[in-house]
């Protein structure tokens, strides 16, 4: 079986879920759908341009007019654009939802927010913020406005998707691949229900099925490369290897290519370590987008895949001459200053990436590790506190803080931490034996490190050093 790219997994499956959660109405004019088809966006933009003018207020005229723009490279004319409709007195809703899909984290988030406070029964604000708050890792409140939506229209299966996809995030993928399954039902056309799903069935092992799911979602949205990028994906799962390399060739290929998807088909290259076809697809992309700062952000990458440290950095530093504010550059260049030796300047710069996206986990996760390796305790206890607090206290955020505790020497915090975690979920193995371990060895408190060894081995735990550190602390 050929080595299947996780990253890309997750990478499409995000793309896929937030695209759909935060479309619009869906649909557009047959006359916009046939050129974009025909590869011709400017014509498509055109006409959308004139759709927009003889109806000002329908929102999926003005969605599809964003879509192709942003796809055009006039991202900033269109934010300028939107940006003064939402701040102006009588902005509707539908201006502050518009406006909110044209910005990133937290901005787009504060849009979303505001639209909703105009309409508290904004279909399509209710799916963009839970979406929005999935990728920042808040998915108790982003679970709230999924299901608000599905309530205001249960006929819809996109809500349902993004709540499949919360699900595969939070690691029930059962409940996931239930919820893609019931949104498919309910919206058989949803061609990124099925990518969802058959990027599920790949990632637990079930590539063969992804397959035939994948086929089907390239016939609903023949012009879409995303579906295509899954199957490609799912091929590489079953082994097939040249035929994944036929259908992401497929994809390259088609006339509707945006910058976007261009990237996301040179992040499917650098998985198979296909660099040359990588660069490929990014100048194409570049092309289409001169100043796309994404694609710069994909050229970092691709340096970083190559082992070229010096081309990775120089990557960061023509990105940051074009746009100062684009954290995933300043974080991408702290990743280049560490693996040069440079601990500070790698702090500087994913500190500047988190300034700059203070809801981002990664950056702030960036700093935590980069903190206990320097052996700064305090400023790594702050940022795993941070964590645990952006990622709402899940499991893993909380387990992280625990270990954090453990380096510093807070072995009472760390126990405690722990006994949060299994709170929440009993089953964790490694969190049992971490907390016997540091019950046994740093706190002394033998019933308490017993009942920890003993119920690691009741739930299936396999370690066979537990049942001999039990021994030991029972004979003790």
């Amino acid at each position: 079986m050929s080595r299947l790219p996780p990253l890309l997994l997750l990478v499409v499956a995000m793309a896929v879920s937030a695209a759909t959660a935060t479309a619009g109405p869906e649909g557009e004019a047959p006359s916009v759908a046939e050129l974009r088809r025909a590869g011709d966006l400017e014509g498509a933009a055109r006409r959308a341009d004139e759709l927009v003018a003889a109806n000002p207020r329908d929102l999926g005229a003005h969605v599809v007019r964003q879509d192709l723009l942003k796809a055009l490279g006039r991202e900033r004319e269109l934010r300028r654009q939107y940006r003064e409709t939402a701040r102006d007195a009588e902005a509707t809703a539908d201006d502050l939802y518009l406006y909110g899909r044209l910005l990133t984290g937290s901005a787009a988030v504060r849009q979303y927010k505001a639209a909703l406070r105009k309409d508290p029964r904004h279909f399509w604000a209710h799916c963009a913020l839970g979406a929005a708050l999935t990728e920042n890792g808040k998915t108790i409140t982003a679970r709230k406005h999924l299901e608000r939506a599905a309530s205001l229209r249960p006929e819809s299966g996109v809500p349902v998707n993004a709540l499949g996809w919360l699900e595969e995030r939070a690691g029930n993928g059962k409940r996931a691949e239930t919820l893609y399954r019931k949104a498919i039902d309910l919206s058989p056309k949803l061609a990124a229900a099925r990518v969802n799903l058959g990027l599920l069935l790949v990632g637990t092992g079930r590539a063969d099925q992804a397959v035939d799911v994948l086929t089907t979602a390239v016939g609903c949205a023949p012009s879409d490369p995303m579906p295509l990028l899954a199957l490609g994906t799912a091929q590489l799962g079953s082994g097939e290897s040249e035929a994944a390399i036929a259908t992401f060739e497929s994809a390259i290929a088609l006339k509707s290519n945006t910058a976007s998807s261009l990237n996301l088909l040179a992040g499917a290259y650098m998985n198979l370590e296909q660099y040359d076809l990588a660069k490929v697809a990014l100048d194409k992309a570049l092309k289409l987008e001169p100043k796309s700062i994404a694609t710069r952000v994909s050229f970092i990458v691709l340096s970083l895949s190559q082992g070229d440290m010096k081309g990775a950095r120089d990557a960061a530093r023509d990105a940051l001459r074009l746009d100062r504010r684009c954290a995933q550059a300043h974080y991408l260049l702290g990743v280049c200053e560490l693996s040069a030796n440079e601990p500070k300047k790698a702090e500087a710069a994913y500190r500047k990436a988190a300034r700059l996206e203070p809801d981002n986990v990664m950056y702030v996760r960036a700093l935590r590790m980069l903190a206990g390796s320097q052996g700064n305790w305090k400023k790594a206890i702050a940022y795993a506190e941070k964590v645990a607090e952006l990622e709402d206290e899940t499991p893993d955020s909380l387990n992280e803080l625990a270990l954090t505790y453990l380096g510093a020497g807070k072995a009472k915090k760390a126990a405690d931490t722990l006994d949060r975690v299994l709170a929440v979920d009993p089953s964790r193995l490694d969190a049992w034996m971490n907390l016997g371990v540091i019950c046994q060895e740093k706190l002394r408190d033998k019933t308490r490190a017993i009942r920890a060894y003993m119920q690691y081995i009741d739930r299936g735990g396999t370690d066979p050093r537990v049942k001999e550190w039990l021994k030991a602390v029972q004979g003790g």
